[in-house]
């Protein structure tokens, strides 16, 4: 009896060192941490992360440090499955941020994010996975190999955004939770903001070779794949290469001075009321179908790694096929003015010794986009979009709004583009990488109206500069 009991109690240990390890298991697989280095512009990115995260998928542990609490072990940390950091960033390998005590270079110490519980990380930070300069790119690539690798590092070759960062988390969760992977999701999140007039279509993914690539979050829809262990040492980058026709691991060139032939044109002396189209998705579409406000969009297959043979100009027509397959009003937008670019998104092999000259790329997808535009003029936020490759759209997105053209009140002096460049300058010391005029939209009088739109460098931010009353948006 005695031995009996002895033979029970040894069994019910198993058991409950395997239910344990079952449950520790389970536990680092559902856990993300998000990490605000920067005060916040609004509400924060990183908690909207991790929030969405749960949100989702309740089982899951998350955590959020402020700029107050966050500390530099926490970027190293591998303890849990997501990681998203959100500071400021540069190609030198420097991170840091406002209002908190973490400024560390990635180039100071070695340092590997494989052999722990981290999957997926997020670097909301400028140029973190830029191939120029000291190549932090190769950095991050090699932090991903090893047993327990790391599956997707998702980020920037550039400048990030910075007021829209929250917006750009959102969008990628909304994706996420259809079922796309986490390497399409980024992509996507970010080209949804792109269309809406946003330079975020300089986002990077890094992922191991193979179908890892395609990896979810432990939870959401959709298959995971096998983690990568150190066999694993093949690491793709995906960017969309540069609209000026040079490839991503360059930074893009200062197009000032392309602006300064609008000057001479006259500003309109009008605004545009907008009415909008409500874009109706055919009934038969097999896609993921979501709406934001006037907004749709439609998810479908993943961005794969096959190079195309398409060119560019059947991109386009395949993408208005699409369009027109998937949205039953399609073929009653009006599309005369319309201005259209096409750009290819690329796939390279990281190399690991930082000779980012010898990384080829190919083209994987085309990002197509038909922007809206009035007597020459881009209405920004305007379009109709999609990713393709050569057999179908893998995404679809529009906004559209019918124009009327409203006389308006003259009752300030036209700001010109001298002018507007330099109070943006005055107001926040920063250099400017682009301007345009646009019509942007005025949330106070509900019209589309006339505006000088600068990117910085510096601040990580747009700046639009009203044509009649020199008022200055920050986004």
């Amino acid at each position: 009896m005695k031995k009996f009991k002895t033979i029970v109690i040894s069994i019910l240990m198993v058991f409950s060192l395997i239910f344990s390890s079952s449950v520790q298991i389970m536990a680092a697989g559902k856990t993300a941490i998000g990490l605000e280095n920067n005060t916040p512009n609004g509400a924060s990115d990183a908690k909207a992360f991790v929030d969405g995260i749960k949100d989702k998928v309740s089982s899951y542990s998350v955590t959020y440090k402020s700029p107050s609490s966050v500390k530099e072990s926490d970027f190293y940390s591998k303890s849990k499955c997501i990681k998203y950091w959100s500071s400021h960033g540069s190609n030198t390998g420097r991170v840091w941020g406002t209002d908190s005590n973490v400024d560390l270079n990635i180039f100071d110490k070695s340092f590997s994010w494989a052999g722990g519980n981290l999957e997926f990380a997020f670097l909301a930070a400028c140029r973190q996975l830029d191939g120029s300069n000291k190549n932090p790119r190769k950095r991050y690539a090699k932090a991903m190999i090893g047993g327990k690798a790391v599956r997707v590092i998702c980020g920037y070759h550039e400048q990030a955004p910075s007021k829209i960062d929250k917006k750009v988390a959102d969008k990628f969760i909304a994706y996420a939770k259809t079922g796309e992977s986490v390497k399409s999701s980024w992509i996507l999140a970010n080209k949804y903001w792109e269309d809406k007039g946003y330079s975020t279509g300089v986002y990077c993914v890094l992922t191991h070779s193979g179908n890892v690539q395609y990896s979810r979050f432990p939870g959401f829809p959709g298959k995971t794949y096998t983690r990568p262990g150190a066999s694993s040492k093949t690491i793709l980058r995906f960017s969309k290469a540069n609209p000026n026709g040079t490839t991503q691991k360059y930074s893009t060139s200062n197009d000032l001075e392309k602006t300064k032939t609008i000057e001479a044109s006259n500003v309109p002396d009008y605004v545009l009321r907008p009415s909008a189209i409500k874009l109706n998705v055919d009934n038969d579409t097999d896609m993921a179908v979501i709406r934001e406000n006037t907004s749709v969009s439609l998810i479908g297959d993943e961005i794969g790694n096959t190079e195309l043979e398409n060119s560019s100009n059947q991109a386009v027509d395949l993408c208005k096929q699409e369009l027109n397959q998937s949205i039953s009003n399609y073929s009653n937008i009006d599309l005369t003015q319309a201005k259209i670019s096409v750009e290819p998104i690329v796939m390279a092999k990281v190399d690991l010794d930082g000779n980012s000259d010898s990384e080829k790329e190919t083209t994987v997808a085309y990002d197509v986009t038909i922007k809206n535009t009035y007597n020459g003029i881009e209405i920004q936020g305007d379009y109709l979009s999609g990713i393709v490759n050569d057999q179908s759209a893998l995404y679809l997105s529009g906004n559209w709004n019918d124009m009327e053209k409203v006389k308006a009140d003259s009752k300030k002096k036209v700001i010109d583009y001298t002018t507007a460049k330099n109070s943006v300058h005055a107001f926040s010391k920063s250099s400017l990488v682009k301007g345009d005029l646009k019509f942007v939209f005025n949330a106070d009088t509900g019209y589309y109206e006339p505006s000088w739109v600068f990117v910085s460098d510096e601040d990580e931010l747009t700046y639009s500069v009203n044509c009649f009353d020199g008022g200055i948006s920050v986004e």
